[in-house]
C-alpha cells in the first residue's frame, strides 16, 4: 500500500497510520508518521526579491578598476524552506571575455546568508572612453536531493566598466 502526504503547505507533518489485522490478540496497531514539508528555495538578487540586477565598475582610468560583489540569495529562508543551489555561473556578450568571476564559479548551497561573487574587469588594451558590457547568469535549482525539487528562476546581473579618457598633461 501506499502512503501520502499532503504538500500544499509547508510544515512538519504528524500523523497516525492503523493498520488492520486478523490476530486476535492485537487486532489493530498504530504507526506514528511525519515528515516535514519544505517550500521552494527563492532566489533574488536583493532583499527586495528582484532576479536581475547591475553591477556597474563605474566611469575610472585604466588601473584604477576594483572587483565588484554580485550576490545569489535565497529570500524568506528559514528552517522549513530549501536551500538555492547556485550550480552555474557564466558572463556572456559583447565584452565577456574582459569579466570573470575572481578564482572562478564554484557552486553553493544558499540559505539565509547569500553566496557572494566577486567579479573582476580586466581593463588591458581598453580604449580610453569606451563603455565594456556583458551579462553574469547564474542558474539555480532547489537544493538536490529533496523529492519535488525544481529548477528556479536564473539570477542575471548586467555588467558594465567604462574607461574615461585620460586626462592631457600641462
Amino acid at each position: 500500500h501506499t502512503i501520502g502526504m499532503a504538500t500544499v503547505t509547508a510544515g512538519n507533518k504528524a500523523g497516525n497510520l492503523t493498520v488492520n489485522s486478523d490476530d486476535v490478540d492485537f487486532p489493530a496497531k498504530t504507526v506514528a508518521l511525519s515528515g516535514t514539508v519544505l517550500r521552494h528555495a527563492v532566489p533574488a538578487v536583493d532583499m527586495a526579491g528582484l532576479t536581475e540586477g547591475t553591477v556597474s565598475f563605474g566611469l575610472h582610468e585604466i588601473g584604477g578598476f576594483s572587483d565588484m560583489p554580485a550576490n545569489a540569495r535565497n529570500n524568506g529562508y528559514d528552517a522549513l524552506q530549501a536551500l538555492l543551489n547556485v550550480y552555474g555561473g557564466t558572463i556572456t556578450g559583447p565584452d565577456a571575455a574582459r569579466f570573470s568571476i575572481v578564482g572562478g564559479f564554484s557552486a553553493s548551497d544558499v540559505g539565509g546568508t547569500p553566496a557572494a561573487y566577486s567579479l573582476h574587469f580586466d581593463d588591458t588594451s581598453a580604449m580610453n572612453g569606451t563603455t565594456y558590457t556583458a551579462t553574469l547568469t547564474l542558474t539555480t535549482r532547489d537544493q538536490q536531493g529533496l523529492p519535488g525539487a525544481m529548477n528556479q528562476s536564473n539570477l542575471t546581473y548586467s555588467l558594465s566598466a567604462e574607461i574615461s579618457t585620460a586626462s592631457a598633461a600641462p
